[in-house]
């Protein structure tokens, strides 16, 4: 296994077909660590694991057509349709279709995990026809199935435990192991039955505009607990109409999510910052330390000054 930075490390992974790249990305408000498992020359299998909200697309390093199969192990991820509209991937949704026309991904939650497998036609060579003719296994014909090339398919596999979730159980080190589940999958996904459709809710990006500004608002002072009622009159909107798009983005309901959010930034003070509980709670809107210990007790499973022990 190698570790590379960014560019370099992408570059070397499509060409390399021997051993699996570890690539990591350090933005100012973001973070990628990327693992590619070659699989054949052409066709490769990643794993992502990003914190923040979003990600660029490099157009450089992408500038083939690429044709991908996403799962969404935890978070969010938003695409595009072509006509705007937008809609998300949340954990257990496969996505199938043609990378093309992105400038960055967005993360609403402030992070995701997930596999992506990429065909990039023009890189195969006669061990990748060989190595597709002796499997039966065909982009084309695959995709065929679910998507014609201007739109993507949006399903939830069957018996996602056999397929993606064990596609790299054995580990980096077993390169051979992640190649055989990735032909177990890809052949299950072209011949058999593992994916089950369903039609996802897109919204416009005015909708999704309205959520992303209720949410910057609901997030700016924490001590703060702002009514819905609020931030939908002073947009002019129906507070239902509001809490719904809110939740087609960050696929939990308000309230959920802000008390997961102020959890979140409860943690991070704790190791960031020599702040008191005491201040810590008021700082993400709780009064009384005790009713604010025992909600973080419930998210992390250890008291906020144990945590703080803990993780330092």
């Amino acid at each position: 296994m190698t570790k590379r930075t960014y560019s370099e490390g992408i570059k070397s992974a499509l060409s390399n077909d021997r051993e699996i790249s570890v690539i990591e990305r350090e933005l100012p408000e973001s973070r990628l660590k990327m693992t590619i498992y070659p699989i054949v020359r052409g066709i490769y299998l990643a794993s992502h694991e990003i914190e923040g909200a979003s990600m660029p697309f490099e157009k450089n390093l992408f500038s083939r057509p690429i044709y991908t199969i996403n799962y969404c192990l935890s978070g969010r991820c938003e695409f595009r349709k072509a006509d705007d509209k937008v809609s998300y991937l949340s954990p257990g949704v496969v996505c199938i279709g043609k990378k093309e026309n992105l400038s960055s991904f967005y993360y609403p939650l402030g992070h995701y995990t997930g596999y992506e497998i990429y065909f990039i036609e023009s890189l195969y060579d006669t061990e990748t026809l060989g190595f597709l003719k002796r499997f039966e296994l065909d982009r084309a014909s695959l995709f065929e199935r679910y998507t014609d090339e201007d739109s993507v398919f949006i399903g939830k596999m069957l018996r996602e435990q056999d397929l993606f979730k064990t596609v790299v159980a054995q580990g980096y080190s077993r390169l051979g192991q992640v190649r055989s589940n990735v032909i177990s999958l890809l052949q299950e996904l072209q011949f058999g039955d593992a994916l089950v459709s369903f039609a996802p809710n897109f919204i416009t990006p005015y909708q999704r505009q309205l959520a992303n500004m209720a949410h910057d608002i609901l997030i700016k002072d924490l001590s703060v607990h702002i009514p819905i009622r609020t931030i939908s009159d002073q947009f002019g909107i129906s507070e239902t109409y509001l809490k719904n798009c809110f939740k087609e983005v960050y696929g939990l309901c308000i309230s959920e999510y802000m008390a997961s959010y102020r959890m979140r930034e409860a943690a991070r003070l704790l190791t960031d910052t020599d702040m008191s509980i005491l201040e810590i709670a008021g700082r993400v809107g709780y009064t009384n330390q005790g009713r604010f210990a025992k909600v973080f007790q419930d998210n992390y499973r250890m008291k906020p000054l144990k945590y703080r022990h803990y993780v330092l």
